[in-house]
């Protein structure tokens, strides 16, 4: 059993493929030509790439950890 709830918990918390973090990193680049750094929301992104909340929190921590990625 103990394995079992170890396999669900790794499953839910399973890195989103690079192809969609390239993704998000795309919409967020141009995002941030659009309106500015400071004006980029996380809502702003999840609705423009498609994603769930959770997953943008699950792989990246915060808008700033994004920019890290993108750069």
């Amino acid at each position: 059993r103990q394995q079992f709830l170890a396999t669900i918990s790794l499953k839910k918390r399973d890195p989103i493929s690079e192809d969609l973090k390239s993704r998000i990193a795309l919409v967020f680049r141009a995002e941030v030509a659009e309106t500015g750094f400071n004006h980029v929301s996380v809502v702003h992104l999840m609705k423009k790439s498609g994603i769930r909340r959770q997953t943008f929190y699950d792989n990246f921590q915060d808008k700033y950890d994004l920019l890290g990625y993108t750069i």
